[in-house]
């Protein structure tokens, strides 16, 4: 029994020695562990998918929104070529008496709007290049951010509109009534607004450079930080005005009135600049205020000894003690009684 054991044995052994042996066990066990790598690799390429499948919903999302925003886009190009439509004279006022008040951004490049003054009206970030408004009442109007390049403004009433931000460069102003006008930010470069009446009006930030502003009335308006480089301020009235950090390089002063209430910036000199203070005792010996407008002023003590008062408007002006020997009067309005010194 014990020698057929120990034979059963060896014989076991060498049969399991000629299976390991066996080729075909070698390719079971290789094809085992690819079995266990394409495992693996399926899970990953699982994974990827669940990844790849939520980008494509997003990108699917955003594919949809860029899509939404060009129509929104192509839209709004649409409604600015409408907009770029010149309009006529005609057609705005046909417009207006049919009840419409709102023409915010109306392009009525060279239209001629003379000969009547709407009410009520909103004509923001309008285009109003070369357009023909003088001797028109615009008073109260909303301008902010218009256009008026090259615009004929000549005579209007402008008086407490809103032209913040509005662009009137090279704009004709002669003998506007802008008083009370509120002009913040807007730029009239080398506009013309000679003898315009632009009293207690904003013009705080403004770009006024190589604007004319001869004879034109800033009584108390507020020009701070404003851009006069190169303005003509000639005879213009200052009184009480306030140009604190205002840009006067190569500005013309000459003969233009201020008061000692007038806020120039820091470092400019009035007198320097010939500009003429208007004061009791001010010296104003040879000055030339011919044709200047002194109505109410304050002269009394004044020296204007030798200067030139033709023309000149001195009605209710208080000449008390005030020196006039030799000052030419021709055609000047006194109206007053003048004390001698």
């Amino acid at each position: 029994m014990e020698k057929n054991t120990i034979w059963l044995k060896r014989c076991f052994d060498e049969f399991k020695q000629d299976f390991d042996k066996l080729a075909e066990l070698s390719q079971v066990e290789s094809n085992r562990e690819q079995i266990l790598q394409l495992s693996a690799q399926i899970d990953e390429l699982k994974q990827f998918l669940n990844q790849s499948s939520d980008v494509i919903v997003e990108n699917q999302e955003v594919i949809e929104k860029i899509d939404i925003d060009d129509v929104e886009q192509e839209n709004h190009l649409v409604q600015e070529d409408n907009n770029d439509e010149i309009i006529s004279g005609e057609e705005f006022w046909e417009r207006y008496e049919e009840g419409e008040r709102d023409f915010k951004g109306i392009n009525l490049t060279g239209a001629d709007l003379t000969g009547n003054s709407p009410s009520d009206v909103n004509l923001s970030k309008a285009n109003l290049t070369q357009t023909r408004l003088s001797d028109a009442n615009w008073s109260n109007e909303n301008l902010s951010g218009a256009n008026l390049t090259q615009a004929d403004l000549n005579n209007i009433n402008l008086c407490n509109a809103n032209l913040k931000e509005a662009i009137l460069d090279d704009a004709f102003l002669c003998q506007a009534e802008l008083s009370s006008v509120d002009l913040h930010k807007a730029s009239l470069k080398g506009a013309n607004l000679t003898e315009a009446d632009i009293n207690n009006a904003n013009l705080n930030e403004a770009n006024l450079s190589e604007a004319d502003l001869s004879q034109a009335n800033l009584n108390e308006s507020k020009l701070i930080r404003a851009n006069l480089t190169n303005a003509n301020l000639s005879k213009a009235k200052l009184v009480k005005a306030n140009l604190k950090g205002a840009k006067l390089d190569w500005a013309n002063l000459e003969q233009a009135l201020y008061t000692t209430e007038t806020i120039f910036p820091t470092n400019f000199n009035p007198i320097e600049a010939n500009a003429c203070l208007i004061a009791s005792d001010a010296c104003l010996e040879q000055a030339d205020l011919s044709g200047v407008d002194l109505i109410d002023f304050d002269l009394s003590g004044a020296n204007l000894e030798k200067a030139n008062l033709s023309s000149a408007n001195l009605y209710g002006a208080d000449l008390s003690q005030a020196n006039l020997s030799g000052a030419e009067q021709i055609s000047a309005v006194l109206e007053v009684e003048i004390q001698p010194i």
